[in-house]
């Protein structure tokens, strides 16, 4: 069976975010959809959260529009 694209956003986004946190094996991705399409909640270890939203919510904002391309 294929894989959904709730299940292929969500493994691509937990390869990037471990591409750049300093605890890897912390990264836990939680994909939900309802309505209004799907959502992702990014769970890090503590010391990582800083880089994952990065100044500003730069990184954030940079996954989320990553993600709004790919959906």
């Amino acid at each position: 069976m294929e894989p959904t694209v709730a299940e292929k956003l969500s493994s691509w986004l937990a390869e990037v975010v471990r591409g750049f946190v300093s605890n890897p094996s912390d990264v836990v991705i939680e994909a939900t959809e309802d309505e209004m399409g799907l959502f992702f909640v990014v769970k890090v270890h503590e010391e990582d959260r800083g880089k994952v939203i990065g100044k500003k919510g730069a990184h954030a904002q940079s996954l989320r529009t990553l993600l709004r391309c790919a959906g």
